[in-house]
């Protein structure tokens, strides 16, 4: 027995965390022992339990040059890069492969394309006469934009055919509809905040048959820790044991928090957006995974592997979510002709309580005076809308706009959440999700901004920074000349407090000498919300 060396980018997220608690529980049972370097932007819960279970942690970013140089450059048995997504991401890795005994690259089954060139990211969904293999054909690689619906396919191909024509051993994976804890956007929230909510009915379209084949990131772990002993170029999908039925996912994931739903099977004439779920798809996508079965992988069942993120979704999002509905103590109004009502009933014009209707989500973008906040929320907007992606967009410094000053004269009426609550919920009324919010100081009070939309949305927050003299310009550019002094100091001094107060997981983006549809793209890839 020998102690190998690991290093996995992207080690604290869903896939990346599945991967080394994998690794580290098959240590020191008949097998190698392995020495694990994880490397996440920024530390946390999961960094602090996978430290104690004996990994080692550095906080960095995995595309800065020194720090993959630092992890790299001794070389070591095995790289899992979970979060590269471009030809430059690859083309980082590629001066280390050589001192590399075995590297696995996460891609995604959205390369595959039918025979009308459609993937899953197209508007257009495929269709599959079958089980996909690795051989089914891919969208062309390409360098776009890896957040727009048809650049993360092309993107991913990219880095896959570098990684593999180098000639080292790299394993590429593809699974599909990710499952586990941990996972930034678990799909199984769908299902379980219903159920804690004490819901009666789910709606489901086409009956539940729809079939999108998941993959667990236990079951890529187990499957990560069998190539590494086994080195060799190749692609291989991954996914679990069965593809489930969205109907047999929703009975699935009831029965674990024993809830029982009506269920409410819709046909065709049912309206287009009503009783979709995250696997409702209108023909079956299923992954092949014989070639991973070839080398003695053994894929999870669902309803086994999909309990560890139940279980962490009912322990530390539901009472999350429970506080932050509790947190505004005033009730939204969705206009002058709809009135308060008692919990369980809905206004007439909000859409029905047990439509499918995806969790909120929040980008808040905070930043000193003239380092372009608005200007990059109206260059996100349109970078969205090109894309078709539904999305409201609220300038926070508009809610309390007055005089005198409402959080001056009555700080405790909190007008602005008040007014976010109410806003935010006639956009949700008529089937919003996603919201873009703007305010300097957003970034600091993410939480209670988060808490007055109600709905625990999941929470994008990045601070726009910029230097004293591309401020001082933005700034001339508004006032049409050269701003106040005095303007350019509280400017300069609001940027150190941002700067120094903003929690670590609150994303810095530099704005110096990136034109506002770069800054747009950044804030797209940051939320997620043009990938599948």
């Amino acid at each position: 027995m020998s102690t190998k060396r690991a290093v996995v980018l992207g080690g604290t997220g869903g896939i990346g965390s599945a991967v080394v608690r994998e690794l580290l529980d098959s240590s020191g049972r008949g097998g190698d022992d392995w020495s694990i370097e994880v490397l996440a932007r920024r530390g946390g819960d999961v960094a602090d339990s996978l430290t104690a279970a004996g990994a080692t942690f550095t906080a960095g970013d995995r595309r800065d040059t020194q720090v993959l140089r630092d992890l790299l450059r001794p070389g070591a048995d095995l790289l899992v890069d979970t979060v590269g997504a471009t030809r430059d991401d690859a083309a980082q890795l590629l001066p280390y492969l050589g001192d590399i005994g075995s590297t696995v690259f996460l891609s995604s089954k959205a390369v595959y394309v039918d025979e009308q060139g459609r993937h899953a990211n197209s508007v257009d969904k495929p269709v599959f006469p079958g089980a996909v293999t690795e051989i089914q054909p891919t969208v062309t690689p390409a360098d776009d934009d890896p957040t727009s619906r048809d650049g993360y396919g092309a993107a991913k191909v990219a880095a896959e055919q570098l990684l593999l024509d180098h000639g080292a051993p790299v394993t590429v994976l593809r699974p599909s509809k990710v499952h586990g804890p941990g996972i930034g956007r678990p799909r199984e929230w769908f299902v379980v905040r219903r159920a804690l909510d004490g819901r009666d009915r789910v709606l489901l379209a086409d009956h539940g048959r729809g079939v999108d084949h998941t993959t667990a990131a236990s079951g890529i772990g187990s499957l990560v820790r069998l190539v590494a002993g086994a080195p060799d170029r190749r692609i291989l999908n991954v996914a679990d044991e069965t593809a489930l039925t969205a109907l047999e996912i929703v009975r699935t994931v009831a029965a674990h928090l024993d809830h029982r739903f009506d269920e409410v099977l819709l046909d065709a004439d049912a309206p287009a957006f009503v009783g979709l779920t995250p696997w409702s798809s209108p023909t079956p996508v299923v992954l092949d995974t014989t070639a991973a079965r070839a080398l003695g992988w053994e894929p999870p069942r669902y309803a086994d592997a999909v309990r560890p993120e139940l279980d962490w979704l009912v322990e530390d999002r539901a009472p999350h979510a429970r506080r932050r509905r509790r947190a505004v103590g005033v009730r939204p109004v969705l206009g002058p002709d709809v009135r308060l009502r008692p919990r369980g009933r809905r206004p007439r014009h909000a859409l029905p309580g047990d439509m499918t209707m995806p969790r909120s989500e929040v980008l808040f973008i905070g930043g000193r005076s003239g380092v372009g906040k608005s200007t990059a929320a109206d260059a996100l907007h349109e970078l969205l809308a090109a894309r078709d992606v539904r999305h409201a967009v609220i300038e926070g410094d508009t809610l309390d706009l007055a005089h005198p000053a409402p959080h001056v004269e009555h700080p405790e009426a909190r007008l602005a959440e008040r007014n976010l609550a109410a806003i935010w919920a006639n956009y949700r009324a008529l089937g919003f999700h996603r919201l873009v919010y703007t305010n300097t100081v957003s970034v600091l009070e993410a939480d209670r901004l988060a808490a007055a939309m109600g709905d625990d949305p999941a929470v994008v927050a990045v601070l726009l920074r910029a230097g004293d003299e591309r401020t001082a310009q933005r700034l001339g550019r508004r006032v049409g000349g050269a701003p106040p002094a005095t303007q350019v100091a509280h400017s300069a001094r609001t940027a150190g407090r941002l700067d120094s107060a903003a929690p670590n997981r609150v994303t810095r983006v530099d704005t110096d000498d990136l034109a506002p549809a770069d800054v747009a793209r950044r804030l797209a890839s940051l939320t997620g919300w043009l990938p599948d």
